[in-house]
C-alpha cells in the first residue's frame, strides 16, 4: 500500500461513490473511460512518489534564499517541476483547443491530491499556474490567451497570483499599484506587492503575473480594480523570450509551512530595468477595465479548492503512516497486530484498533444506523443518577459523568475518575444543577403514557398512539407533549 495514497481508496471514492464513469456519458467527455481516468492516476503515482515526497522535508529545512538579484531552490524542486510538465499534467482540466485533456475536474482534482500529499510546497508552483491558466482562458482576450497559455501548460512559463500589498492585506479597496495606459495598448505599472507566492525563480522561463492595480481616473475601492498581465521577461510576437520586464523581488518572506513554495515582496515599475527605454512594468489589461477583482475570483476560488485539499490530502497521507495503519495489512494478505499476532490470522480481527478499519472498513460496514445510535443516548440517559462523595458541585459532576457513561468510580473526597474523552471538560451551569436533582421514578401518565414528574413530555411522543391528541390530560397544568419540545430529561 502507498504511504502517499491508497489507490483502493481513491477507486472506491471516484468509482463506487461518486460514479464518475457515469459522466462519460455526457458529450465533453464521450473519449474519455474508467481506463483513461484510473491511467492519469496512475501516471500521477509514480513521479508524486520518486520525485515529490522524497525531497518534502529537505525543501523546509534548505529554504529559498534570495542573494538579493534571484532567488536559489534546491536542485529538487526543478527536477519535479519538470517532470510534472513532461508528463502533461498541467493539462488535465483543459480544453482540447487549448492543447488539453478535456479530463473530468473531479479526475484532475483526484491527481493532484497524490502531489500535494506527497509535497505541497513544490506542488504550489504547478497549482498556481494551472490557476493562472484558467483565468486566461475564461476572461483573457485570444491574443493573450495565444500568447501565455500554451507556454503555461508546456511548463515553460509558470504563474502567479498578486493582489495584496504591504499596507492592503485583505483589503483590496486600498491597493495603491497603479497601471497607466500607453498609446500602444499596453499599461505601464508602478507598485509594490506583499506575500505573493512564487513570485520568482529559475524553475522556468518565464513568470506569468496576474497583477491587481487601478488605472487612473477609474471608480473608487473595489470597482475601480482591473486586471493586468505583467510578465517577468516580455514575449515576442513570434513567442520568443524579448527584454527583461521591469519586475524585480524586493525581498523573500520567511513562512511557518510549504516553505518550498518561495513567498515574494515584488516591485513593479522600480526602474532597475526600461523595457522600451521607459519606466515601469509593461502590462496587458486582462478582459475590461475595472472588472480585475471579479475576474481574480476565477483563480481564487480555485486556489479554495487547493488549499482545502492541501489540508485534506497530507493530512490522509498521515493517517495511512500512522502505525495502527502500518500494522493492519490490507485484506487478504497477511499484518501483524497490535498484540503481535498477524493480523489476517486467528483473533487478527480482534487486534484491529478502530482506526484502522479506516475507509475500508467504511466500505464493508458503511456507517453506523441513526436509530442504533440514539439508542445507545438513550440508554446513557436513563441510567440512574450517581453522586460523589463530597456533594454540592462534586455531586452534580459525578452524576452527569455517570447519566453520559463516563464516570467509572468514585474516589476519596469525590475525586472521581473519568474517561480520558471527557477530561479537562466543564459542565454548563445549568447542567450541574439538573444532574444533581434527585432523580424520582416515572409516574402513569393519565392515558397510560410513563413520564416523568414536572415534565409535560410524554416518553413515547414520536410514537403516540393518540396521533398527536393531548396526553396530560387531567394534569395540572393541562399541557401535552406537542406543547414545547422534549424535556430535560
Amino acid at each position: 500500500m502507498s504511504e502517499i495514497m491508497s489507490r483502493r481508496d481513491t477507486e472506491f471514492l471516484l468509482h463506487e461513490w461518486l460514479e464518475v464513469e457515469a459522466l462519460t456519458t455526457r458529450e465533453r467527455f464521450s473519449d474519455h473511460s474508467r481506463e483513461t481516468f484510473d491511467g492519469v492516476l496512475g501516471l500521477s503515482e509514480r513521479p508524486a512518489t520518486d520525485l515529490f515526497a522524497p525531497h518534502n522535508r529537505a525543501a523546509d529545512l534548505d529554504e529559498p534564499r534570495w542573494d538579493g538579484q534571484q532567488v536559489h531552490l534546491i536542485p529538487e524542486v526543478k527536477t519535479a517541476v519538470d517532470a510534472y510538465a513532461a508528463a502533461d499534467l498541467l493539462r488535465l482540466g483543459f480544453d482540447e483547443e487549448h492543447g488539453g485533456m478535456q479530463l473530468p475536474t473531479v479526475v484532475s482534482v483526484a491527481s493532484a491530491a497524490r502531489f500535494a500529499a506527497a509535497n505541497m510546497g513544490t506542488t504550489g508552483y504547478l497549482s498556481l499556474t494551472a490557476g493562472n491558466a484558467n483565468l486566461l482562458v475564461e476572461h483573457a482576450s485570444a491574443e493573450l490567451v495565444e500568447n501565455f497559455v500554451p507556454a503555461l501548460l508546456e511548463g515553460r512559463f509558470l504563474g502567479t497570483m498578486a493582489l495584496s500589498e504591504p499596507q492592503a492585506g485583505s483589503n483590496l479597496a486600498d491597493i495603491t499599484t497603479r497601471a497607466v495606459p500607453r498609446d500602444d495598448g499596453t499599461y505601464r505599472v508602478f507598485g509594490q506587492k506583499m506575500w505573493i507566492s512564487a513570485g520568482d525563480h529559475e524553475l522556468a522561463d518565464n513568470i506569468v503575473h496576474l497583477v491587481l492595480a487601478k488605472i487612473p481616473g477609474g471608480p473608487p475601492g473595489t470597482r475601480g480594480i482591473s486586471l493586468l498581465l505583467v510578465p517577468k521577461t516580455l514575449v515576442n510576437d513570434d513567442g520568443t523570450l524579448g527584454e527583461r520586464n521591469d519586475v524585480t523581488p524586493a525581498g523573500i518572506n520567511h513562512k511557518m509551512g510549504w516553505r518550498g513554495t518561495v513567498n515574494t515582496a515584488p516591485t513593479f515599475g522600480s526602474g532597475a530595468f526600461t523595457p522600451g527605454g521607459e519606466a515601469g512594468a509593461v502590462g496587458y489589461l486582462v478582459g475590461e477595465p475595472h472588472r480585475g477583482l471579479s475576474y481574480m475570483f476565477t483563480m481564487m476560488n480555485e486556489a479554495r479548492i487547493g488549499v482545502g485539499l492541501a489540508g485534506a490530502a497530507p493530512g490522509y497521507t498521515g493517517y495511512l503512516k500512522s502505525p495502527g495503519v502500518r500494522a493492519v495489512a490490507p485484506a487478504g494478505s497477511p499484518g501483524v497486530g497490535r498484540s503481535g499476532g498477524a493480523a489476517g490470522g486467528p483473533g487478527g480481527a480482534r487486534r484491529r484498533t478502530p482506526h484502522a478499519a479506516g475507509p475500508e472498513g467504511l466500505r464493508r460496514r458503511g456507517p453506523r444506523p441513526r436509530a442504533v445510535r440514539r439508542s445507545r443516548v438513550r440508554r446513557h440517559v436513563d441510567r440512574p443518577l450517581g453522586r460523589g462523595a463530597g456533594g454540592g458541585v462534586s455531586a452534580a459532576r459525578g452524576a452527569h459523568a455517570d447519566r453520559q457513561g463516563l464516570a467509572v468510580g468514585v474516589g476519596a473526597g469525590g475525586q472521581q475518575p473519568r474517561h480520558p474523552s471527557a477530561r479537562g471538560s466543564r459542565l454548563h451551569a445549568g447542567l450541574r444543577r439538573r444532574a444533581a436533582l434527585p432523580r424520582q421514578p416515572p409516574q402513569p401518565d393519565p392515558r397510560g403514557h410513563p413520564r416523568h414528574p414536572g415534565d409535560s413530555t410524554c416518553s413515547v411522543a414520536r410514537s403516540c398512539p393518540t396521533g398527536g391528541a393531548p396526553c396530560g390530560a387531567g394534569r395540572p397544568d393541562g399541557r401535552d407533549h406537542l406543547a414545547r419540545p422534549r424535556g430535560r430529561w
